[in-house]
């Protein structure tokens, strides 16, 4: 690499460490998860979020689901997140989630202000299909809990066509972004009379679940256990609480001289932040 391109890496690390984060593979050549068996494994991928705590893990594969970051379709950078599941009638899954083990959530419902993720379908033996997003809430004070899901697949009436073979955005802030969640567990089981019994937006999931010390125990992408087969990719997945707001890039190991560069890029940042 030469000094011009290190100059402009060392530039970009400093400019965005508060924003973009590069969460990379476990193995250099790339990650390829898989369980055959019918209960849900995880494994976590070990390279720090830079949020808290908080880590990303491949979960719940099984029945012969595939999970992990590769290079075969890179959204920024080298890669993405590539989930593959075969039409095996087994019920595979095919998973990622981002958990903070140590708190036990990642921030508080009321204070999300940024949720998105670009996703590509390659192919699915279901129309409309597209990986599905999930926040898993808790309430502190009621003991209420579920999921808030997003799945074009099942909500083929409320959810807009995804078009495959290229790269969508789902951002549940966009303006006018019409993305439409279902709930599920005792969340859903309790506001499904008050909300029609029909999806509804993150604006008023968020309007509805106000002041009740909801907290998000963890963000989800991923194909759920299903008798069809699917193949999609991910990348660019951006949650903040509060205004702050982290965009995890999944990339596959870089080669040694980057590394290089981006530990030293690290390093000054850091010494920046200590004389400010």
């Amino acid at each position: 690499m030469n000094k011009t391109l290190a100059v402009v890496a060392l530039s970009v690390i400093s400019s965005a460490a508060f924003a973009q984060v590069n969460i990379y593979s476990n193995n250099p050549s790339g990650d390829a998860f898989t369980n055959a068996g019918g209960t849900g494994a995880s494994q976590q991928i070990t390279s720090p979020t830079g949020y808290n705590n908080a880590s990303w893990y491949y979960k719940e594969v099984k029945n012969g689901g595939i999970v992990g970051i590769d290079t075969l379709n890179p959204r920024n950078g080298n890669g993405s997140a590539h989930f593959n599941v075969a039409a095996n009638g087994a019920g595979g899954r095919a998973d990622m989630e981002l958990r903070d083990t140590t708190a036990g959530f990642l921030g508080l419902f009321d204070d999300v202000t940024a949720w998105s993720v670009d996703t590509f379908t390659q192919s699915s033996d279901l129309a409309n299909a597209a990986l599905v997003l999930r926040l898993e809430v808790f309430s502190l004070t009621a003991g209420l809990y579920g999921n808030l899901v997003f799945s074009p697949t099942d909500t083929p009436g409320f959810n807009a066509p995804v078009t495959g073979g290229q790269w969508n955005t789902f951002d549940f802030f966009a303006p006018s972004n019409g993305f439409m969640l279902n709930a599920t567990s005792s969340l859903g089981t309790t506001y499904s009379a008050q909300l029609g019994g029909t999806p509804k937006s993150f604006s008023d999931w968020q309007t509805t679940l106000s002041g009740q010390d909801f907290v998000v125990l963890s963000a989800n992408v991923g194909w759920g256990t299903a008798t069809a087969g699917f193949e999609g990719f991910a990348d660019n997945y951006t949650l903040g609480f509060g205004g702050q707001s982290s965009t995890y890039n999944f990339e596959t190991v870089p080669e040694p001289m980057t590394m290089t560069i981006l530990a030293a890029g690290a390093a000054i940042a850091a010494r920046r932040r200590k004389k400010k």
